[in-house]
């Protein structure tokens, strides 16, 4: 084979798990799979940012690193926050455990909302520092995140990326999907080179490209169940996988079930709750109101800490030193009493694994639930699952969850010990699918049998509402994305001239039960007596599980519709434009920063240098007075700056000045060659 025809074994596009607790970006290098190490060295990055005294951003380790000087300033959870409502109860929850302000935010507006309106994205994370505030969108922390990982992976590339496939929890609704692909674009990466991806799929694709790779002229078949429990989003898929190396693979998602709220951060609340109940049993005269916000976050990464401890151990214990006042804080704990501790949480794990294996099996979920996470099995729906779990070869454990020993011989009991595996590592395996569909559909680094083709499906049920406020479905739950259906629809009142389009999602019976995402109004239709006019709906969901909505009038052929992103409760693309030149603007400053910083740390350098060679030198002393007058004068300029807060124009002068000083007193001295490009601050 020519040159020419040899493919690129690189992939300038990149797969990112953003996470709740942590991210990750991988990308292929040289025909494999590569995870791509931060700026700090480290294959994952806490999904935490700071903003600093000068409303600087600081992104990973080092924001979370920042808790005990200014806990206000350090936010996290932002993918529990994206695309949801203020008003949802689980936000309204979570507002008691976040030590930053969290209030209701008209973005359009630009100033709080204290209307009874509800609407997803009225969100905002309210930081103030020294009088002035700023306001945040969830997608803009979230933004964040992802510019940082992409500069790590144009740092190990070599190039600008603007393509991405960035993962999303399967369970994930339109507007989070939507709110995280703007969050992408806020981030720089170009939205049409942008794909979506369901967690567990870029999990199953992770081990479906290990699988693919080690079965040679031969076809394998196989169901999979991936069961993703991460730091604060639980999933569960079952794909059909067929391996082939010489025509290559084939996956299709059957089925999908989770919780957007479950996962690691629960586990560590009931265990923080636990500590907090034993140490004021032990210190009656404490009110819980009484202990302080610092002592709770303390508390909480000794906890994180600990349940990581009894992955391994059968027993530790929680120390918090000075947790209220001189007060130690210290409680035993077992590996026994944190699976006490945490058994509602478990059940539901297998719960919805149960429901996922049901749906699987096409058993809708009104016929064996009520309150969409409760299973009312009969007899014939016992033996269905029994099938459906039989008919599973292999569980795959992704997520840092999933390693809690309680977690594996839950799904070992129900499956058996052999088929629980873990092929890729747990923290990474989200990631590596994400990298190579990426490298899939934006570059040419695949060739040939290593191919794998993955089809997601969407979560929910996708409806209109329909006379009496029903839920008529036009695209059923886990139907293979991308996908287009057309229904038509009629009008129930005598001459009615305009019908308005109400868009649901979920999986119940009535509207009011599933959650409203999207409307639209189709007016101009000829009057006539109800049921006469034909209107043709289709519903198109594209392979980001985005919604668009269009509406016929087939008389008149007028029409109207809606893309689910750009309804009135979204944020506009007015603003979305904003935080984008928002993000570009800081992301200047954070570079001017960086280098200001460079320049008077190597200025400061070559102060030294300098003092040290005038000690060695034996230039007369008059003239090593001078120049050692020169080297104090300006090692006080520098100890009177505070940070930034100088001209690089002056730091220039002054390298300028003291080059030339040193060039003229090292004449006949013997050290004319000495280096002073540093002094010249860069």
């Amino acid at each position: 084979m020519s040159e020419s025809n040899t493919p690129n074994k690189t992939s300038y596009a990149i797969g990112i798990d953003l996470g709740t607790t942590f991210s990750c970006v991988g990308s292929m290098f040289n025909g494999n799979i590569e995870i791509i190490t931060n700026a700090d060295g480290e294959r994952t990055t806490p999904s935490v940012v700071c903003f600093d005294e000068n409303n600087n951003v600081v992104v990973g380790t080092a924001a979370k690193n920042m808790f005990g000087s200014d806990m206000s300033s350090v936010v996290f959870d932002a993918k529990r926050m994206i695309g949801r409502s203020y008003n949802d109860p689980k936000i309204q929850e979570s507002l008691k455990r976040w030590p930053f302000k969290v209030v209701k935010y008209n973005h359009q507006a630009r100033k709080e909302d204290d209307s009874n309106v509800d609407s997803n994205d009225n969100i905002a994370i309210k930081v103030t520092k020294d009088g002035v505030t700023h306001y945040y969108a969830p997608i803009e922390i979230s933004a964040r995140v992802l510019m940082y990982l992409k500069k790590a992976a144009e740092m190990k590339l070599g190039v600008t990326v603007d393509s991405a496939v960035v993962t999303v929890p399967a369970y994930f609704g339109e507007p989070q999907r939507d709110s995280t692909k703007a969050a992408a674009t806020i981030a720089g990466f170009n939205p049409d080179r942008v794909r979506l991806l369901a967690e567990p799929t870029a999990a199953a694709l992770a081990y479906g490209h290990v699988q693919t790779q080690s079965n040679a002229k031969y076809a394998i078949k196989e169901d999979v169940l991936v069961f993703d429990l991460g730091g604060g989003t639980f999933d569960v898929s079952v794909l059909d996988f067929e391996f082939n190396s010489v025509e290559g693979s084939l996956g299709i998602a059957r089925a999908t079930d989770g919780d957007t709220f479950l996962g690691g951060q629960d586990f560590d609340n009931l265990l923080i709750n636990y500590c907090i109940a034993e140490f004021l049993k032990k210190n009656a005269t404490v009110n819980e109101k009484d202990l302080k916000e610092n002592s709770i976050l303390r508390l909480r990464a000794e906890c994180t800490r600990v349940k990581a401890v009894l992955s391994s151990s059968i027993s530790s214990s929680i120390y918090v030193p000075c947790f209220h006042a001189v007060e130690d804080l210290v409680i035993p704990v077992t590996r026994t009493r944190f699976e006490m501790l945490c058994d509602d949480l478990f059940k539901r794990c297998m719960e919805r694994v149960k429901g996922c294996l049901l749906q699987y099996k096409g058993v809708p979920r009104t016929e064996y639930s009520t309150d969409g996470s409760k299973l009312l099995l009969n007899q014939n729906l016992e033996r269905t699952l029994e099938e459906a779990k039989n008919s599973i070869r292999k569980v795959i454990l992704v997520g840092g969850s999933s390693r809690i020993p309680k977690i594996k011989s839950m799904l070992t009991d129900y499956f058996g010990a052999q088929k629980v595996i873990e092929p890729v590592n747990a923290d990474e395996a989200v990631a590596y699918g994400a990298a190579y569909q990426a490298a899939a559909i934006y570059s040419d680094a695949l060739a040939g049998g290593s191919s794998l083709l993955l089809i997601d499906c969407i979560p929910l049920d996708l409806s209109i509402e329909t006379a009496g406020g029903v839920s008529t479905v036009l695209i059923e739950r886990n139907s293979s994305i991308p996908i287009s259906k057309t229904e038509t629809f009629t009008t129930y009142q005598n001459n009615q001239t305009a019908v308005t389009i109400n868009i649901f999602e979920g999986n119940r019976t009535m509207c009011a039960d599933n959650k409203r995402i999207g409307s639209f109004n189709l007016d101009g239709i000829i009057p006539a007596p109800a049921g006469v006019p034909k209107i043709e709906v289709t519903f198109e969901v594209d392979h980001n599980g985005v919604l668009k909505v269009t509406a016929k009038d087939t008389q008149t052929g007028k029409n109207g519709w809606t893309e689910v992103a750009n309804t009135q409760s979204r944020l506009s693309e007015e603003e979305i434009k904003r935080m984008t030149e928002s993000a570009r603007e800081h992301e200047k400053i954070d570079e001017e920063i960086k280098e200001k910083i460079g320049k008077k740390n190597t200025f400061e350098q070559t102060l030294h240098s300098v003092s040290s060679a005038m000690e060695k030198s034996n230039i007369p002393q008059e003239q090593k007075e001078n120049v050692m007058n020169a080297v104090r004068d300006h090692e006080a300029w520098l100890a009177q700056i505070n940070g930034t807060d100088f001209s690089l124009e002056e730091l220039e002068n002054r390298s300028n000045d003291l080059r030339t000083m040193m060039a003229e007193s090292m004449k006949g001295s013997g050290m004319e060659g000495m280096d002073m490009g540093a002094a010249a601050g860069g």
